[in-house]
C-alpha cells in the first residue's frame, strides 16, 4: 500500500503514528504481532543489541541469563560478538569480566588450557631486548652526520673554517672498519636495525604480538583479551590465584617474536618480572623466588609454556592475526 501521514508500512502491516504521540494502541497493537512472529532467538538477539547499543552490559547479561540459564551453548554468535563488543567499548574491565563469564560456556575453547610450574619444567633463555639498543646507535649515527652536514653547511654560508666535520666523518669511518674486521658488523646491524624501527613501522610484527597475547588470553581463561599485559590489567584478574597463567599471557608476546626471528623489538621479559617484583614478600618466600635468579627461571618457564600453547595453536593464531590485520573487532575476533 501507500504510505500516508498517519502510518507507516512495517513488515507487512500498517502501524499508526499519530502525531505529537508517537504512536497509538492499534500500531503497538500490529509491532507486538510482528514481534511475537519473530522467532525467540531473535526476540532475544534484538532486546540484547538494544540493551547493549545504550550501554547497558550489566543488564544484557542478566537478559542472558534469565533466558538461557545454564544453556548458554545456544548463544547465537551475533549476540556473543554484540555483547563482547558493547563491554570493550565500555572500557569498563569489570563488564568485560562479567559478559566473559557470562559467555564462556558458550565460547569454543576458553579457558581451555592450564599451567602450572614446576621447578624441573623445561625452560627458554630470553632473547636480550634489541630495540632500545639498536635505536641508541641509529640515534647517534644519524646525530653524527647531521652534525657534520650542518656544519659543511655553515662553513659553505659564513666561510666559518673548521675541521671538525672531517674529523666526524674520520671517525666514523675507522668504528666502521673496526667493527668490519673485529665485531663482525654488529654495529652496523644495530644501527641498520634501529633506523628500521625509527623509521619503517612494522605493523605486522605488531600484529602478531597483539594477536599472541590475544590467543594466550583467550585459552588461558583470562577474560581481558583486548589488553596488553601489564601490572595494571593483571591485578584486575587476581594475581594470588592465577599467577601461572598471568606470567604465560605476559610472555606470550616475546614467545610470537622468538618465533619470527629470535629478536625481542616490540616486547621484552620487564613486565612478567615486574609482577614477580610486586608480590608480597611472604608469597615470594612461598613460591620460592629468593632471588634474581629464581624470578627468572620462572619467566624462563613461562616463555617455554607460551612458546609451546603458541606452537599448538599455531592455525588459530593466523586466524585472530588475518581478522586483526582485516580490521575486525574483538568481538568478531573472539568468534
Amino acid at each position: 500500500g501507500r504510505c500516508s501521514r498517519s502510518g507507516r508500512r512495517i513488515a507487512g502491516g500498517w502501524v499508526r503514528v499519530d502525531a505529537g504521540v508517537g504512536g497509538g494502541d492499534d500500531g503497538m497493537n500490529d509491532l507486538r504481532r510482528a514481534f511475537g512472529s519473530l522467532s525467540d532467538e531473535t526476540k532475544v538477539g534484538a532486546v540484547i543489541e538494544a540493551l547493549c547499543s545504550e550501554g547497558k552490559v550489566a543488564e544484557s547479561v542478566q537478559a542472558l541469563e534469565q533466558v538461557y540459564g545454564t544453556g548458554r551453548s545456544k548463544v547465537p554468535n551475533k549476540t556473543k560478538t554484540v555483547m563482547i563488543d558493547a563491554a570493550v567499548t565500555s572500557g569498563d574491565t569489570s563488564l568485560i569480566s562479567l559478559v566473559m563469564a557470562a559467555l564462556a560456556p558458550n565460547l569454543n575453547g576458553y579457558g581451555v588450557s592450564t599451567c602450572a610450574y614446576k621447578p624441573e619444567a623445561s625452560k627458554m633463555q630470553i632473547p636480550d631486548q634489541q630495540r632500545q639498543s639498536a635505536v641508541l646507535y641509529a640515534t647517534a649515527f644519524l646525530s653524527i652526520n647531521t652534525a657534520s652536514i650542518g656544519l659543511e653547511l655553515v662553513d659553505a654560508t659564513t666561510g666559518f673554517d673548521t675541521d671538525i666535520p672531517g674529523e666526524l666523518f674520520l671517525l666514523e669511518a675507522l668504528f666502521l672498519l673496526a667493527d668490519v674486521f673485529l665485531w663482525r658488523r654488529e654495529a652496523i646491524k644495530k644501527v641498520m636495525d634501529g633506523l628500521q624501527s625509527i623509521f619503517e613501522k612494522d605493523n605486522i610484527r605488531k600484529c602478531r604480538v597483539e594477536a599472541s597475547s590475544f590467543v594466550a588470553a583467550y585459552l588461558l581463561g583470562v577474560p581481558l583479551l583486548c589488553y596488553r599485559p601489564s601490572r595494571e590489567s593483571m591485578a584486575l584478574i587476581g594475581i594470588r590465584d592465577n599467577l601461572d597463567k598471568l606470567l604465560v599471557w605476559a610472555m606470550a608476546g616475546p614467545a610470537s617474536e622468538v618465533q619470527i626471528d629470535g629478536k625481542l623489538i616490540e616486547t621484552d621479559e620487564t613486565v612478567a618480572l615486574n609482577l614477580l617484583k610486586s608480590l608480597p614478600t611472604s608469597m615470594r618466600r612461598g613460591l620460592g623466588l629468593t632471588g634474581e635468579e629464581e624470578a627468572l627461571n620462572r619467566v624462563r618457564w613461562a616463555l617455554a609454556e607460551a612458546s609451546k600453547l603458541l606452537q599448538f595453536h599455531s592455525g588459530l593464531l593466523a586466524e585472530v592475526e588475518r581478522r586483526m590485520l582485516a580490521g575486525a573487532s574483538v568481538g568478531e575476533c573472539v568468534q
